[in-house]
């Protein structure tokens, strides 16, 4: 028992973090309402800079087959197997589908991840550099994906240049200066290194804990909808974490850019999510549902392939 909790610590947080925020959701209102989620991930990828080095983003630009497979994963498969999964199963509420075609026209997210890639030990750059891509992308493809989707009349104008500049401000910069430190203060970050999981786990718990208590109200006077939600949304996860397993199969992804692809290639991010919920689809009350517990669902999920990839990367170095 004590070697599950050990090996499943991070999961057990996350799942006693999405209790507490539904049961009690003024914290997590209030730190969401505080707008600190973007600062504590300019945090994060700071802390992820601090463990790439130059050789790093060179080697993670070269693989242009991986990136291409997740652009086209988040904006193209992703929509079309959410569209059918919402599609097929018997949901009464209208707002679910608008939910799941809102949640199936994000990007992939900003910073779970990247966390979970470098809690694995993966290609943090790659990671990176996806993330990057896909989000900046967004501004223009995910309005077109929610015409497609949704057929509405209604236009989704994003503010393409702010959202650009602040993906840039939140991503892009914390590793630039991050890089800088590095150069000069090599010993003082090799001190530092052990400290940037902690730091990253920290930020997507805080993630949850806002997230889950936006949608509180909805998930607990709508709990058999709820459940039927939660399994939709593991089934679409765990689908497109096969599509994504397959790909690296046949492209022959090396082992350590398996974590970057598998995970950039299914997760959404859920702070755009909500924001173009609140937006433009408010009306649609019971929506963020979806959204709130694709995320919770697909850190769950991928917490525990990372417990198990770490599980057994131990087991060979004990072997060695």
């Amino acid at each position: 028992m004590q070697k599950f909790l050990k090996n499943n610590s991070f999961i057990i947080l996350i799942l006693l973090t999405l209790v507490f925020s539904i049961l009690l959701p003024q914290i997590g209102q209030y730190i969401g309402g505080l707008g600190i989620v973007s600062y504590l991930t300019f945090i994060a990828m700071f802390a992820s800079g601090l463990g790439i080095s130059t050789d790093n983003i060179k080697d993670g630009v070269k693989d242009y087959k991986s990136i291409l497979f997740s652009f086209f994963s988040v904006y193209l498969i992703f929509p079309v197997i959410a569209f059918l999964l919402f599609k097929a199963f018997p949901i009464s509420s209208g707002d679910i589908f608008i939910g799941g075609m809102i949640l199936a026209a994000q990007s992939s997210t900003l910073a779970s991840a990247i966390i979970l890639t470098m809690s694995a030990n993966g290609n943090v750059p790659l990671a990176l550099i996806i993330t990057i891509i896909n989000n900046i992308a967004s501004a223009v493809i995910t309005p077109l994906v929610l015409k497609a989707t949704l057929s509405l009349d209604q236009a989704v104008d994003l503010d393409v240049g702010a959202m650009i500049v602040k993906l840039l401000l939140v991503l892009v910069l914390p590793v630039i200066l991050a890089q800088i430190i590095r150069r000069f203060y090599k010993k003082q970050v090799e001190k530092v290194n052990p400290y940037r999981k902690m730091v990253s786990k920290f930020v997507v718990l805080i993630i949850v804990l806002t997230g889950s208590a936006a949608a509180s109200s909805e998930i607990l006077n709508n709990m058999g909808l709820t459940a039927l939600v939660i399994l939709i949304v593991a089934i679409l996860h765990i689908i497109m974490l096969l599509i994504a397993l397959l790909y690296t199969k046949i492209a022959k992804v090396k082992k350590d850019s398996k974590t970057a692809v598998l995970f950039c290639s299914t997760q959404k991010t859920l702070p755009a999510s909500m924001l173009i919920w609140s937006s433009y689809f408010p009306q649609y009350v019971v929506a963020p549902i979806v959204m709130v517990l694709y995320h919770v669902t697909q850190l769950i999920i991928d917490s525990f392939i990372v417990g198990r990839i770490n599980n057994k990367n131990r087991k060979q170095e004990a072997n060695q």
